[in-house]
């Protein structure tokens, strides 16, 4: 049987939860009349980014949850959608801070968490629930009980 990362779709939904948190405060913290706004952009999410992927480094290698493989899988995931889809496709909306232009960076958010995610629960998921033990042989034996 194929073993696909078990836990990799729960620290993508975590390294993102703890990134958009972490991110968010950073935010708050450096915005000012000082800082440009791009500036403050790249470092919330970067510094996001980081403590979310420390975090699940930390909690997968002590509890030994899943192979490194897996994990920087998890890890280059959850980078290539914050980068991807918040600073290429959400982030002039993010710094013009239009309050109008709210709706669009969500439903960027959540077309780019299905369009990037959604293959990867897909596939955990098929690949958690196959039937390990089935050959071609037994499901020949159903198929002729079913026609008589």
């Amino acid at each position: 049987p194929i073993n696909f990362g078990t836990y990799l779709h729960f620290q993508v939904i975590g390294i993102l939860a703890i990134a958009m948190a972490v991110s968010t405060c950073t935010a708050g913290v450096l915005t000012s009349e000082t800082m440009r706004p791009w500036h403050v952009l790249l470092l919330s999410h970067l510094s996001g980014w980081i403590v979310g992927a420390v975090v699940d480094v930390i909690l997968v290698s002590s509890l030994g949850l899943s192979t490194w493989t897996w994990t920087l899988a998890a890890l280059g995931l959850t980078f290539s959608l914050l980068v991807g889809v918040l600073l290429l496709d959400a982030g002039q909306l993010l710094v013009k801070c239009n309050p109008d232009d709210f709706m669009s960076v969500v439903v960027a958010m959540d077309s780019a968490l299905l369009v990037v995610s959604m293959p990867v629960f897909v596939l955990s998921c098929c690949l958690l629930h196959a039937a390990p033990g089935e050959d071609g042989e037994q499901v020949r034996n159903v198929g002729v009980a079913q026609e008589v």
